[in-house]
């Protein structure tokens, strides 16, 4: 049986990660636990089990500690805190693709690095991952990006709302297609004044095997086909989305043209990606989004190739692992990037 993480809400802030751990039933080295914002009496908590059966029993459960009722889940929607402490000094931000989930997205079993590996690097770090509903079921969800964009700026602004929250630096790091919704999040934030300030503290953006197109928006339909293939979406969608394929290559085509000075860090796949049929039927078999097709050519790009297909270039199984290294080293330069670049902004009016 595969492990399954559950988010837990409202727990008291006096509750210790050994004491939660013993609530559910599994060890503290199995819990994550952190304020959700500065000043905030209730935590939030991450927990893994072993199996889905156990799991799946607290979502029917009232479960109280302290007197407060936790609020369980496993669909992670909205802004989930993995990490944080007082002086935190840059947020991170996680981002998965269509079709994925905002924590199994980036687990390997029982191990979440950006839950279990990179707050022990970034101590200085809040950590969060950002989730949103991608399950793909018809092609409205194409339309939906500017939807997932736009409520990822207000939960980032309603998250910080502190004078020192509003301009500390922010980091997205980004899987697959939820590199498009970060962009366009990001094209949204240079017009609008509410969300101005996102634009204003982004300092760098990593990059997982997104899609950011090659020169023809014919082409970049087939590679957005080629990502719903691999993920599993429904054929039905895959040949629907032709039509909608260039709306997403402006996306990319406008942030492009306005975050050129931005610090990037792009990583590509090199291993085919092998979906199968009845077990024995190849229905895929391949790079499936390329070097050409991941990258930005951008001034302030720097490019890593990784020997992952397209589902695994995100998971990471232990803290030594080579790829790992090459990712947390990319989280480092940006984090190192306090001085912002100077951007185009749109003016507002007095």
């Amino acid at each position: 049986m595969s492990a399954t993480t559950l988010r837990v809400r409202s727990v008291p802030g006096k509750t210790a990660a050994d004491e939660l751990g013993s609530t559910f039933g599994v060890s503290p080295s199995s819990v994550s636990l952190a304020r959700t914002e500065s000043g905030d009496s209730l935590m939030t908590a991450t927990v893994t089990f072993k199996d889905f059966k156990t799991a799946h029993q607290y979502l029917k459960t009232r479960v109280h500690i302290h007197g407060e009722q936790l609020l369980i889940d496993d669909t992670f929607l909205d802004l989930t805190v993995l990490s944080r402490h007082d002086d935190d000094t840059v947020d991170i931000i996680a981002i998965h693709g269509l079709n994925g989930h905002a924590f199994n997205t980036w687990a390997s079993g029982e191990v979440m690095w950006l839950r279990d590996f990179l707050p022990g690097h970034f101590p200085q770090a809040r950590i969060m991952t950002y989730g949103y509903d991608s399950n793909v079921h018809n092609s409205d969800v194409v339309s939906g990006i500017p939807d997932f964009a736009k409520k990822l700026l207000v939960l980032l602004v309603d998250y910080r709302r502190e004078k020192k929250e509003k301009k500390r630096p922010i980091i997205f790091i980004c899987h697959s297609l939820g590199g498009i919704v970060v962009k366009a999040a990001l094209n949204m934030a240079r017009e609008e004044e509410r969300t101005h300030i996102i634009n204003r503290v982004t300092r760098g953006v990593i990059f997982l095997a997104t899609p950011h197109g090659g020169s023809a928006t014919a082409d970049y339909g087939k590679l957005i086909g080629s990502i719903f293939t691999a993920l599993d979406v429904r054929k039905e969608l895959i040949q629907d989305l032709g039509s909608n394929s260039r709306s997403l290559w402006q996306i990319s085509g406008t942030f492009r043209e306005h975050y050129d000075s931005l610090e990037i860090a792009t990583f590509y796949e090199t291993k085919k990606t092998v979906v199968r049929r009845a077990k024995l039927f190849k229905f895929l078999d391949e790079v499936v989004v390329d070097k050409q097709s991941a990258v930005l050519q951008l001034k302030h790009e720097q490019q890593t190739p990784l020997h992952r297909d397209h589902r695994e270039i995100c998971r990471f199984s232990h803290k030594e692992e080579e790829d790992y290294k090459a990712v947390r080293k990319q989280v480092d330069r940006l984090c190192k990037v306090s001085i912002p670049r100077r951007r185009s902004f749109i003016p507002y009016p007095s």
